[in-house]
């Protein structure tokens, strides 16, 4: 069976799945404004129309420490014995 010819050619540059809503500055800013004033990641994301872990990413870069809660949950040198 011979392959399907393509329809479009994509431009190397170009994200696979979806192109960024706004520069990642803007988005850097814009998380800095909302985790500052309080807001948990997951209404951050919300409200900028990105994922969790956009937010986190971007909170990150800015030098906020990612959460310990979900860190590792096991005492790894003991599960080595």
């Amino acid at each position: 069976m011979a392959p399907r010819p393509r329809l479009f050619r994509r431009a190397a540059w170009e994200h696979v799945f979806v192109r960024p809503k706004r520069p990642p500055s803007e988005t850097r800013r814009l998380v800095a404004a909302l985790v500052e004033i309080g807001l948990p990641y997951s209404q951050v994301a919300t409200r900028l129309g990105v994922s969790k872990p956009t937010v986190s990413y971007h909170a990150r870069k800015l030098g906020i420490p990612a959460a310990d809660k979900f860190s590792c949950r096991y005492d790894w040198p003991e599960v080595q014995r």
